[in-house]
């Protein structure tokens, strides 16, 4: 049964980029310990919200899903469309950073910055699709890439006691500020199939 993610479990990257979160933590803190300065580690999950750049085909899925759609074109659905993850509206992150800074915390504490719910990627496929008012089909297409984790939602627990932060924008109600703002955006060339492409001729997708 999955379970939210909380800070205290060790580190164990199964892809580079999980490899390069990690060692951004461990520069901080150690660059900050030989200063004589406390630092702080914010976790963010999957941070959205207008503004967010639409031409990006490696990151973003909310982006990604809503150039898609805008185009008429099918949403691609990896594995079988049931992997979850935790959507955070920006709002929610900013009013983090603060209050972080504002806390007196000791030398080294990591805390989770998310929504603390699970949604899965086809969920969240059909919330935008319905969000915008458009009308694409969403195909699950059983692919995958390499070192991607089927579950991950953030326990909140710190974040809630230290620094006092609650989500407060709903999935459905952060989408439709993102669109929004989206819709004001240029149209921009789907790239999803280039970077897949790209993926699998690195060995890393399947």
């Amino acid at each position: 049964m999955p379970v939210a993610t909380p800070e205290m479990l060790g580190f164990a990257p199964a892809s580079i980029y999980a490899a390069t979160k990690a060692a951004q933590e461990l520069l901080l803190l150690a660059g900050c310990e030989s200063l004589g300065a406390p630092a702080t580690v914010l976790r963010l999950q999957n941070v959205y919200g207008a503004g967010q750049s639409l031409r990006n085909p490696y990151t973003g899925i909310v982006s990604i899903f809503f150039n898609q759609t805008r185009q008429g074109l099918p949403i691609n659905l990896y594995e079988d469309g049931l992997a979850t993850r935790d959507f955070v509206h920006v709002d929610d992150v900013v009013s983090a950073f603060p209050a972080a800074i504002d806390a007196d915390l000791p030398h080294g504490v990591v805390m989770n910055v998310g929504s603390g719910i699970p949604t899965s990627i086809i969920d969240l496929a059909r919330t935008q699709v319905k969000v915008a008012g458009f009308d694409v089909p969403q195909i699950v297409s059983d692919k995958f890439r390499l070192g991607d984790i089927r579950h991950n939602w953030a326990d909140l627990d710190r974040a809630t006691r230290h620094l006092g932060c609650q989500p407060r924008v709903t999935l459905d109600r952060g989408l439709g500020r993102f669109v929004a703002g989206a819709k004001s955006q240029p149209v921009y060339a789907d790239r999803s199939a280039e970077a897949e492409k790209e993926l699998r001729e690195k060995g890393l997708s399947a």
